[in-house]
């Protein structure tokens, strides 16, 4: 018997210790059948989310099942079988690989995204409440192929969807981004001769061609700009600014996410007092690469200094 008043959406969600199945019920409130068992469907506020036993969602658990990758060392997903695709949530989504093979290794690039399927509008903040419940933030979601057949009600559903994830736990995104990230160069003796600190964030081959006379000096001949893939990253050039003698210089520190983009973390340096310096005018520079495209960079120090990135 079929009914046309009531669909499912069924998540499996592949645990460690576990597999667990959540099933979500949308539609016109009334009685299935899972096996002998009873589930009354009653109404709820959550857009046409209906109830299941006054709870928002069935769920069911089964053994666990191999797992089909995982992250190594911070940045290299590492797939034991395919994956149609792998998310970071860490207070928002973070897309980090689309299809993957079996057999594949591959570093991630973290990219703000909507959420995956399945974990859509309130169905999906039950979703992220269990997962929480079942390990610690953040986690990283696989998608693969539904290991168990979907649950089967009674009367039958008039439209049937089974998203499937493998779920692994503390895998943070500040690890990914910070791995990813790197010093491409730094020094004293730039060409910038401005009094304060500049940041400039650098998206493609014309800009950093712009600003590079600014980072190779008077150096001659002029050393060439480093070979950047603009498809999967992007670099950041800071300016300390011009200083009277030597010993100044910028440290990266490490990188942060925002709700804007990104926080670059750098120690702007200066000599101890009494320190014995060259006294010659310096301007310390510091050219990073940074994963993905970030649109806002901040760059921020442990003094309190807040100075945004403008694009040349």
């Amino acid at each position: 018997m079929e009914s046309h008043g009531y669909r499912v959406s069924e998540l499996q969600l592949l645990l460690p210790t576990r597999v667990l199945q959540l099933v979500f019920f949308y539609g016109t409130p009334q009685t299935v059948q899972l096996g002998s068992q009873n589930l009354p469907l009653g109404p709820s506020p959550q857009d046409h989310l209906l109830l299941v036993q006054g709870l928002p969602f069935f769920s069911e658990s089964a053994p666990p099942v191999p797992f089909p990758a995982f992250v190594a060392e911070g940045i290299l997903l590492q797939t034991q079988a395919p994956i149609q695709g792998a998310w970071l949530y860490q207070g928002q989504w973070y897309l980090l690989s689309g299809p993957v093979g079996a057999g594949s290794s591959l570093e991630v690039t973290p990219q703000p995204s909507p959420p995956p399927p399945g974990f859509q509008g309130p169905q999906g903040n039950e979703a992220l409440s269990e997962l929480a419940s079942q390990g610690p933030k953040p986690f990283l979601l696989l998608a693969v192929n539904p290991p168990l057949p979907p649950l089967s009600f009674t009367p039958t559903p008039s439209k049937l969807e089974v998203h499937a994830y493998a779920v692994e736990y503390g895998v943070h995104l500040q690890s990914l981004l910070a791995a990813q990230a790197r010093v491409l160069q730094a020094g004293g003796e730039s060409a910038y001769h401005g009094s304060l600190p500049a940041a400039y964030l650098i998206h493609n081959q014309a800009q950093l061609n712009q600003l590079w006379g600014l980072v190779s000096g008077d150096r001659f001949p002029p050393p060439p700009p480093p070979s950047i893939d603009f498809q999967s990253g992007s670099l950041l050039l800071i300016f300390q600014g011009q200083k009277p003698t030597g010993g100044y210089g910028l440290k990266f520190l490490g990188l942060e996410p925002t709700a804007y983009g990104l926080e670059v973390l750098v120690e702007f340096q200066s000599p101890p007092r009494g320190a014995m310096v060259p006294q010659i005018l310096t301007s310390p520079y510091l050219l990073l690469y940074l994963p993905g495209q970030p649109q806002q960079v901040q760059v921020v120090s442990p003094d309190g200094l807040q100075l945004p990135a403008q694009t040349p």
